[in-house]
């Protein structure tokens, strides 16, 4: 597959980042709204080959060591595959990845031979992308939203069957990303289920949550103590515990640093930074970002 005009394809990425909730809960009241979006992560992935393909039982072992990584969705029958000195059969709902410059053998079922959609891609981001799935500790293994993964490829195929030849780039890497959004999801939720008390998980829960609304300018203790139906009392005496601050420092501390990224940006004055990370008063906002930081934004904002 061949590259378009890169405009398009960073406008493809800004739709999948919106698809992906990085900027969720917009407060429409405000003139302005900012969330400093960090395009690292996917603004250097390049896919190579996607591909389908439903395996004869008679197709010849294949021993393969290729430049790019090498991604497997098997959707329906079995197959073998031999890497680093490991022999592993997968079957529906498994999926694999080998690394760039890799050596794997892999074969079809002869009984039930598999069916499976594969890509081929690298890309200076690829290893942040991989590090929030089960592919940073194991090459094999189960997908816990199989059905959701199904009904992204069966999308794809609709689309791909309709396509213009010039839109690969923006439908391949959509594709992809949108396969790598559920294990990402099913990593987090196995991450939850195991690793963390109930406890820490409801920390998690408000922290996302204070997170999403910090630029509603009427969040406060009991706005985020009733969304959780907890008393005022209770919910600060849980965050302090397992946070080690109370859920209204948190608050203030997830303002001031985007106030401060938004500042950086050099392009917004003190009182449009003000009301986009929840202040109605640009001076109790110069107050706070002071004793946070020791000065106040108007010069912060110079020395940026």
């Amino acid at each position: 597959m061949y590259g378009i005009d890169k405009y398009i394809y960073f406008f493809d990425i800004f739709i999948f980042c919106f698809k992906m909730n990085y900027m969720n809960n917009i407060n429409l009241r405000n003139a302005l709204y900012y969330k400093y979006i960090n395009h690292n992560l996917f603004n250097d992935i390049r896919i190579s080959v996607v591909g389908y393909e439903r395996c004869k039982s008679n197709k010849p072992t294949l021993t393969i060591k290729k430049p790019l990584y090498t991604f497997h969705v098997i959707l329906n029958g079995y197959g073998h595959i031999e890497f680093d000195n490991t022999k592993t059969t997968l079957g529906p709902g498994s999926c694999f990845l080998i690394p760039p410059n890799k050596t794997f053998i892999y074969k079809q079922d002869n009984e039930k031979p598999w069916e499976y959609v594969w890509f081929e891609f690298d890309g200076d981001a690829v290893p942040k992308l991989l590090a929030n799935t089960n592919f940073a500790k194991e090459y094999f293994f189960k997908i816990t939203s199989f059905n959701s993964v199904l009904k992204t490829i069966d999308y794809y195929k609709n689309i791909y069957t309709k396509r213009k030849k010039d839109t690969d780039t923006i439908y391949s890497t959509n594709f992809l990303l949108d396969i790598f959004a559920s294990l990402i999801n099913d990593c987090q939720r196995k991450i939850e289920n195991t690793d963390l008390n109930k406890h820490e998980l409801k920390i998690i829960k408000i922290k996302r949550y204070i997170e999403d609304n910090y630029n509603d300018p009427d969040l406060n203790i009991a706005i985020i103590a009733n969304h959780f139906y907890f008393t005022q009392s209770y919910l600060t005496r849980l965050f302090k515990k397992y946070a080690k601050i109370t859920p209204i420092q948190y608050l203030i501390k997830i303002r001031m640093e985007k106030a401060s990224e938004l500042l950086s940006q050099n392009n917004f004055s003190v009182l449009q930074v003000a009301e986009s990370v929840g202040y109605k008063n640009q001076f109790y906002f110069s107050k706070e970002f002071k004793n946070y930081y020791g000065i106040v934004p108007s010069k912060y904002k110079n020395l940026s």
